[in-house]
This record gives C-alpha cells, structure tokens and sequence, in this order.
C-alpha cells in the first residue's frame, strides 16, 4: 500500500481502499488467510525486512521457498520466509525469539541446513497490531480481502509492507468447488473460513469471487 491523498512522495489516489490513511486498506485479492506484518516505512521508499545471510553455494534463491518456515536451533527462534537471494533470506519472525549468530537454521520444507553468519535488522515500524483483518468472506461471493485499522490507532503517514497469506486456484478452472476435502490437515484445523455461522467445509462452496485487482 503506497497511494495516498497526501504529497509525502507517494502516489495520489481518490479511490477509498487504495489510500494509507483510509479506515480501510484493500489488498486487493480475495480469501486472505492470515496477516503475518504490517510494516511502514522510516521513509519514503519501502521498508526493509529483516535479513539472514549464510555461506555462499546454497543456492537459496533455487532451492527454498517462499513462505517456508525457518527455525533457529538454538535459540528457538522461528521466522517466515518472504524473499531470497543465492545465500540470503528476507523474512518475518513468527515468535518472539530472535536468530543468533552461529547457530543452525533449518528450513522445514527444503531441508536445508546451515549456521547463521550474519543477521541484519531490517529497517520499518511494525504497525500489525494496528489492524484487524476482514477476509472478505460473504455470503454470496468471495469479496475482496482488507485491512481495517483499529479506533484510536495511529495513521500511517509512509508506505506499507504487508505480509499476508492467500489462497488462490488456477485461472484456468472453471465450475469447480470446495469441500473438506479441499484443505489439508494443518489448514483444516486453521484456516477454514466462515460462512455467516458455519464453517465452508461444513457447505458445498460454490459462491464466485472477485479477481485480483491490480491499481
């Protein structure tokens, strides 16, 4: 998110849900799952995530994945990755311990393993707890995901970073829809969205949705 009404450098918009400042912040896909950061800039260019950086030869912009979990052997720290280089990650924590240098990661999809030799913060303001999610789940479509910011909470005045997941089907399918058994184990325990009073996998989900949207 990085329109605004404002001339702080970023772009103007007069479209509500496409403005830092507006209650509402689209994010203009349907079915978000969960809101992982909310991170606004120190300035006006976009914030920076934290970083790991490993030994060379790993090729992690190959061999990883983003959004697979990275966890600190010693320090118990967990983290989410959110973008990769040959021998760095870009990632979110997902607890409140923090990576040591030295110590083994390991990486829960790919298996890799491999000591820490450098941390760098990133550099941002963490406003997630700012906002609530609206999954944009109704009755009768799939509207489109947003962030609602929460009473009494500070405007964002720079740009926005944030880091959500989603679930998407291919634009080649057509006529298809959900049932239990279209979520795994770990999403059906967690992710399964409501449908007024009832949980999806409890229907035949045949509601449309909207399409990514692209200002």
């Amino acid at each position: 998110a990085g329109v605004t009404t404002t001339t702080k450098g970023l772009t103007w918009s007069p479209a509500y849900g496409l403005r830092i400042e507006d209650q509402e912040i689209s994010l203009n896909i349907p079915d978000a799952v969960k809101v992982h950061a909310i991170y606004e800039s120190t300035n006006k260019v976009k914030p920076t995530l934290d970083k790991l950086t490993f030994v060379s030869g790993l090729g992690l912009d190959i061999n990883s994945f983003v959004g697979e979990k990275i966890t600190g052997q010693d320090s118990r720290a967990i983290g989410q990755i959110v973008s990769t280089t040959e021998n760095t990650v870009d990632y979110i924590y997902l607890n409140d311990n923090t990576f040591v240098k030295g110590e083994k990661v390991i990486f829960s999809e790919s298996n890799i393993e491999s000591n820490l030799q450098k941390k760098t913060d990133g550099d941002y303001v963490d406003r997630t707890n700012n906002f609530t999610l609206d999954k944009g789940q109704r009755k009768q479509y799939y509207d489109y995901s947003r962030l609602v910011r929460k009473n009494n909470s500070a405007i964002p005045s720079n740009r926005l970073l944030v880091i959500f997941d989603y679930y998407d089907t291919s634009s080649t399918s057509t006529g298809d829809f959900f049932t239990v058994n279209s979520y795994s184990k770990d999403r059906y325990t967690n992710d399964v969205p409501t449908v007024g009073r009832h949980r999806a996998t409890d229907t035949l989900d045949f509601r449309p949705k909207v399409v990514a949207f692209d200002p």
